[in-house]
């Protein structure tokens, strides 16, 4: 249908599972690999997730944090995000072997010209997109935001369709919105809205 935007497809958790295994296969992919676990650990969208440093996810102790507040480009507010244990390992090898010092950028790129800058969202994409084909999973539903939407969807399937959960996590401000982003049915919604006592 003309001019119907496309919607991303969250992963599944056999997908995530391919993709992990595929990546921490390959030597040449640790950075990779903990953007990949970053992403969907802490459901932030691109632009807040390539805008993360090293001191964002590791304290004075050079400990990895398990949790940590993030003030998001697009709403301007805070959401406290989660880094689970796939991806404090992930990052912590990355980190070390990339020999990064706790203000810089997580995720930077081989191109010198932008040197220790964070990769640009079309380079997120494209990686994400590789991903995709080196696992077999279905290229065109998935995007950056296949990431973001993993988590949220499992979320949502195990709290037996609790949106406000789901909202708080993803740190939207209306839970139609959320439902909308978890494309959940206006009926749903309503069961939902009526279950969500203020």
């Amino acid at each position: 249908m003309a001019g119907t935007k496309k919607v991303s497809k969250p992963f599944t958790q056999k997908e995530v599972d391919k993709i992990r295994r595929l990546l921490a296969d390959s030597k040449s992919k640790t950075r990779d690999l903990a953007l990949f676990n970053t992403g969907i650990s802490t459901m932030l969208r691109t632009s807040d997730l390539l805008a993360l440093k090293v001191s964002d996810v590791m304290n004075e102790n050079l400990e990895m944090k398990s949790f940590f507040a993030v003030k998001m480009k697009k709403t301007h507010k805070s959401v406290s995000v989660q880094l689970c244990e796939n991806s404090r390992s992930s990052l912590a090898e990355w980190i070390e072997e990339s020999g990064k010092k706790r203000s810089d950028y997580l995720f930077t790129g081989g191109n010198r010209s932008n040197a220790g800058q964070p990769i640009s969202t079309i380079q997120h994409w494209r990686l994400v997109k590789e991903w995709c084909k080196m696992a077999g999973v279905g290229l065109e539903d998935r995007s950056t935001h296949s990431l973001r939407k993993t988590k949220a969807s499992i979320i949502y399937k195990k709290t037996h369709g609790n949106l406000e959960v789901v909202r708080q996590a993803l740190g939207h401000t209306d839970l139609r919105n959320t439902a909308t982003y978890l494309s959940v049915g206006e009926e749903e919604v309503l069961k939902v809205l009526e279950e969500v006592k203020v």
